[in-house]
């Protein structure tokens, strides 16, 4: 009886209009994106490193993205590398940068808080010879520029730290970091240490202008800003060290070999044009629907927040804690009633782990935090009456679910 239940549930939410709530993890792809697609889906049938003239063509579109991207991040066209999404970008950095040193190893620095995408590739060059220090956050999951500049030894050569997080909304001080690492290199005559920034949950409400940030290596990924998946760049500053990951046709100036992917590379172009245009009105338009979850949520008993409130936090997330119920068992049970959330980093949503960035900052004596741990991130077509509908829903789950209450 229990699974013609659940199975009714499922045929209900299939026909019903289902809210996303999860768009952290991934978006639609745009309208305007879908257009800039197929408008040069013909155009672009060559390979752009031929010299016929579809080749030609592709890499005329190919390098006319690029400059458009270019222009959008404060950079040069040469710094511009395409790749196939945020993970690979982030790799690209990381272990690019750690051998294209002149002798591979020393220190690097990031928080305890990363996606997975940037803490396993550094956790590998730790077991490679590299020396790797993870820096405790606040309560809210910030880190600070004092605690990078104390971290700091003669062999340091990198730091990554994330421009927002991709859980808890966090948005890091970068523009702080940078300038004291500025500081740091003049002080001590060395190009070392270079700071990289995994961007990919910012596009849509931040500025990324590289240049004002002041970072070394940014990365931004089509998935989460309504672009194509499997697309993304990394943006390197112009005399940064960097070693491939991939040889062979030198495509990328000798960075990322392989065909480009021109329709995926006009998307990704695209899909940052339409983020620029929208982005005063959709941070201040999220920040009010952000905010009005989050005061319903904390209305209901058992129910925290997790990251910190106002200017410092995505204006598209939400994440809380419930002290009676699972955060799988509340994913599950939204998912039947037609709304679709997460606990957190969808790269890891299959392991059935805690999360680690609630772990890192949850006390000792709230590990209910970590376990009951739930990520409501709001996209382009969320309203009002959405919201309301997630705070109602979550609340009618709590009382229904008193029999998984620990």
């Amino acid at each position: 009886m229990v699974i013609l239940q659940n199975m009714w549930s499922r045929l209900e939410c299939t026909y019903m209009e289902r809210i996303d709530a999860d768009s952290a993890a991934a978006t639609p792809l745009d309208p305007r994106v879908r257009c800039a697609m197929e408008r040069a889906a013909e155009a672009c049938a060559g390979n752009p490193g031929s010299i016929h003239k579809e080749g030609e063509r592709a890499h005329e579109e190919l390098e006319r993205a690029r400059r458009s991207i270019a222009r959008l991040i404060g950079a040069k066209p040469h710094e511009i590398i395409f790749t196939g999404g945020g993970t690979e970008g982030n790799n690209l950095a990381l272990f690019g940068i750690a051998y294209g040193k002149e002798r591979f190893g020393g220190s690097i620095v990031t928080s305890a808080i990363e996606h997975s995408s940037v803490q396993e590739p550094l956790r590998e060059l730790q077991r490679r010879g590299c020396t790797l220090m993870e820096l405790p956050c606040d309560a809210d999951g910030h880190v600070r520029a004092e605690q990078i500049l104390e971290a700091l030894d003669s062999r340091t050569f990198l730091i990554s730290i994330h421009l927002a997080n991709n859980e808890i909304g966090t948005i890091q001080p970068i523009r702080q970091i940078a300038e004291a690492l500025r500081r740091y290199r003049k002080e001590h005559a060395s190009v070392y240490p270079y700071l990289h920034t995994d961007a990919c949950q910012a596009p849509r409400t931040l500025s990324i202008m590289a240049e004002t940030l002041g970072v070394d290596a940014l990365t931004i990924s089509g998935a989460k800003i309504y672009g194509p998946r499997g697309a993304g760049i990394l943006y390197v500053r112009e005399g940064t060290n960097l070693a491939p990951l991939f040889y062979g046709g030198g495509q990328e100036y000798g960075l990322r070999a392989g065909t480009e992917d021109v329709l995926a590379c006009i998307g990704l172009a695209e899909a940052l044009t339409v983020c620029a245009e929208l982005r005063n009105e959709e941070r201040e338009r999220l920040t009010q629907l952000r905010d009005e979850l989050i005061d319903a949520l904390l209305a209901l008993p058992g129910v925290v927040l997790n990251g910190s409130r106002g200017r410092e936090r995505l204006p598209q997330n939400v994440h809380v804690s419930f002290k009676h119920i699972a955060g799988e068992r509340m994913v599950v049970e939204l998912d039947r009633r037609g709304i679709a959330a997460a606990t957190g980093s969808a790269c890891s949503a299959r392991t059935k782990s805690a999360s680690h960035v609630i772990r890192a900052l949850a006390s000792p004596e709230a590990p209910w935090r970590a376990e009951g741990a739930l990520r409501l991130s709001l996209g382009r077509d969320a309203t009002h009456a959405q919201v309301r509908m997630i705070a109602d829903t979550i609340s009618d789950i709590l009382d229904a679910c008193t029999h998984f209450y620990r």
